[in-house]
Order: structure tokens, then sequence, then C-alpha cells
């Protein structure tokens, strides 16, 4: 394998290259990678400023993505993501 010479390293591999590190979290390397779906039917009952729990994560968890989609939602409906 050839050598890589890199002029900026991120702040985990700078972590890690310094002599008695301490390891880096369970989520930042080499960790295990849990998903969680969904489905919401909301139909026409859902009240303006509703609250919908989407999931549970654990304590310590990271989202490493996501993608919401909407039917029809009309030309006065926010969806507020948070």
């Amino acid at each position: 394998m050839a050598a890589i010479t890199t002029s900026i390293n991120s702040t985990e591999v700078a972590q890690v290259a310094v002599e008695g590190h301490a390891p880096l979290k369970a989520n930042q390397l080499y960790g295990r990678v849990r998903m969680t779906t969904f489905t919401v039917a909301t139909g026409t009952g859902i009240s303006q400023n509703a609250i919908i729990a989407l999931g549970k994560l654990p304590k310590g968890a990271r989202l490493l993505g996501g993608r919401i989609d909407f039917g029809a939602m009309g030309t006065s409906a926010t969806a507020e993501i948070g």
C-alpha cells in the first residue's frame, strides 16, 4: 500500500495519532449503525401545531441522515423538523 501524506487531519485522526490517546467513542469510529423507519398517515385529522413522535433515539445517538416525503400539503401547510 502506498504511503499517503496529508496536510490536514480531522480532529479524530489527530486524536488517535497521539501516543496514549483516549479512545474514540463507538459512535465516532467503527460503531454500530442502527436505523428506524416510520410511516404516519396524516389524513385530514391532524391539527395545526400537532407534534408527531416518529421514533426514539438512544442516549448519545447521532443522526447520520434521513429522508421525509410528503404528499400534497396544500399551500398553507408548513412542516418543521427538529
